[in-house]
C-alpha cells in the first residue's frame, strides 16, 4: 500500500495524530517516517525465549553484560516495492553510540517476547524453526544506506489483505497504515 506512505494527506494526518513519527529532515522526499525513542535498561519481566536465554547463559559470563545499558532506538517505516507493504526498520545504540548486538537487542523491552515463538538465533537474524524467512533480520536501510534491523515483510501482504477484506468499510490510506501499525505492534512494543 504505497499510497499509505506517499500520499501527503494520509501521511500528514497520521503524523499529526501520532506525535512520535515524522518525515526525516535529511531525506524529506524519500517518503518514509522515523522517530527516536530511549529504551530503559531493564529487560522485560516475562522473557519466554528459553532457547535464546539458555544460549546467552552458556556464553562466557565475563563477556555477557549483566543488563542492557540505557540505549536509544531509531525506528523508521519504509515502503518496500518488492513486498508492496511498509517495513519496520530499527537500530539500537548504547549511550556511547555503539550498536547493540542481537544478544543485547533481545534483552531490551522493544520486542514483545511473549508474542514470539521460540526462535533460532544467528548473528544476523531471529527465525522460527522450519520457517523460510526470519522474523527479524539485519540489512541495509533502503533510504539511509546504514545497517539496520528489520521485521521481515514476507507474510505482511497476506495479513494486510485479510484484514482489509474483513473490514466493514473501505479502508483508506490512513486506516490501512493504522492497521499495519497494529500488526507490527503485536511483535514490537511501539508504546516505548
Amino acid at each position: 500500500m504505497d499510497r499509505a506512505l506517499s500520499a501527503p494527506s494520509s501521511d500528514t494526518r497520521f503524523i499529526r495524530q501520532s506525535n512520535a513519527y515524522s518525515r526525516p529532515q535529511l531525506y524529506p522526499a524519500l517518503g518514509y517516517l522515523s522517530r527516536s525513542t530511549p529504551l530503559s535498561s531493564e529487560a522485560p519481566s516475562n522473557f519466554v525465549h528459553q532457547e535464546l536465554e539458555a544460549e546467552l547463559e552458556d556464553e562466557d559470563p565475563a563477556s555477557a553484560p549483566s543488563q542492557v545499558p540505557q540505549s536509544n532506538c531509531e525506528q523508521s517505516v519504509v515502503f518496500s516495492p518488492t513486498f508492496q507493504v511498509p517495513v519496520f526498520y530499527f537500530t539500537i545504540h548504547d549511550s556511547h553510540g555503539a550498536p547493540l548486538t542481537l544478544e543485547d537487542i533481545v534483552r531490551t523491552p522493544l520486542l514483545r517476547h511473549e508474542r514470539l515463538p521460540a526462535l533460532e538465533r544467528t548473528a544476523h537474524s531471529l527465525t522460527p524453526p522450519d520457517a523460510a524467512f526470519p522474523v527479524l533480520s539485519q540489512g541495509e536501510h533502503p533510504s539511509t544506506g546504514r545497517p539496520a534491523w528489520y521485521l521481515h515483510p514476507c507474510g505482511l501482504p497476506t495479513v494486510m489483505d485479510e484484514l482489509t477484506r474483513d473490514a466493514d468499510a473501505e479502508v483508506d490510506g490512513l486506516r490501512w497504515l493504522e492497521m499495519w501499525f497494529m500488526v507490527v505492534g503485536s511483535v514490537v512494543d511501539l508504546r516505548l
